[in-house]
């Protein structure tokens, strides 16, 4: 492969995972992994054979705190001693004069992202949908059992009010596409209206996904 990665200098790199993840060996073999919510995201191969993943955020300029690399590496590195599945996190880099951004490496997980129908036809098949649907809900499950501040994600955020806030921020969101798109729903409000009539009340902070 070319060492031209986008987003990435490579040599870079590569040289700082020498010196920060001795787990992995290089030099690497480089394969674009889709998805990622527009991160740019790799899965590298070491000389061992051994796979890993290395995430940094898209190119551009982004919102603040939006693609938050090192919350990312911190919500895995406190998750990776729970029952909560989640991939072992190898090394974070915060000095973007490295390739340009903060990045991260975690261990490499196989598995078959389900982007298309023929993804779920070929990946999950009907006879396997219950038990991969419990297996979701066993894992969501596991996450919301946790305490934050018992995992060291105690001020991770702010917990009193999230739904309030979200319920805000799906508001704002849609109220300022009414006038681009030219198109209002009234039903969307009345789903606004009905959340916000049925707030819970405060509950102890948990991890939730996002």
């Amino acid at each position: 492969m070319s060492d031209a990665i986008p987003g990435y200098d490579r040599p870079a790199v590569e040289a700082w995972l020498a010196a920060h993840c001795p787990e992995l060996s290089g030099p690497f073999d480089w394969v674009r992994l889709p998805g990622g919510h527009s991160n740019l995201t790799w899965r590298l191969t070491d000389s061992t054979g051994r796979q890993a993943v290395i995430r940094r955020p898209p190119l551009g300029e982004l919102l603040p705190k939006a693609h938050d690399m090192g919350r990312e590496f911190r919500v895995l590195s406190a998750l990776k001693d729970t029952p909560v599945p989640t991939p072992r996190p190898l090394a974070f880099c915060e000095d973007p004069s490295v390739t340009g951004a903060h990045f991260y490496v975690m261990d490499f997980l196989d598995g078959h992202p389900l982007y298309t129908v023929q993804d779920v036809k070929d990946w999950a098949p009907e006879a396997k949908r219950r038990d991969l649907a419990f297996a979701f809900i066993d894992a969501l499950a596991q996450l919301h059992a946790l305490d934050p501040a018992a995992v060291g994600l105690g001020d991770l955020g702010k917990p009193e009010g999230y739904v309030e806030r979200q319920i805000n921020a799906w508001g704002r969101s849609w109220s300022a596409s009414v006038g681009p798109a030219g198109f209002d729903d009234p039903r969307a409000h009345e789903v606004e209206a009905f959340l916000r009539a049925r707030l819970p009340g405060q509950v102890p902070a948990r991890v939730v996904h996002g």
